[in-house]
């Protein structure tokens, strides 16, 4: 058997070579998701202790590329999973998700900034019209 084959045949050719395997990138997913979820966990408790803030900013990016590297060892069981009603329910679900975390809820400011302000002056400006507030 040749040294960069594996008995798996769900894997992809890209997934047999040797440096790119599920023997790394699975124990990589799963550290860099308890290392974002730790960290995400005392954030939102309010824990902001040590480099706490920062490595999960940062490090959170490990998980990023992880949930990418992982897609693509998966990627034919992933979209055999995603064609089946449960899996478009889901993913619809979390569409929705992100799009409602996307919109401006009221006057909420953060770090000095209106999110409210800033998503109307953006369409105003796309219309051709003159931001509010804003003096020339």
């Amino acid at each position: 058997m040749n040294e960069n084959t594996t008995s798996n045949p769900t894997e992809p050719n890209h997934a047999k070579n040797r440096h790119f395997s599920r023997k790394w990138v699975t124990p990589f997913t799963l550290g860099a998701f308890a290392l974002s979820a730790f960290t995400g966990i005392l954030l939102f408790f309010k824990v902001h202790i040590g480099l706490i803030k920062p490595t999960h900013e940062w490090l959170s990016w490990l998980l990023v590329i992880a949930a990418v590297l992982h897609i693509m060892l998966n990627y034919h069981p992933l979209i055999k999973t995603l064609t089946q009603p449960l899996g478009k329910i889901l993913m619809v679900v979390f569409a929705l998700l992100i799009g409602v975390s996307l919109l401006p809820l009221g006057e909420q400011k953060e770090h000095g900034k209106d999110h409210r302000s800033y998503f109307v002056s953006k369409v105003e400006q796309h219309h051709g019209e003159e931001p509010h507030g804003e003096e020339h």
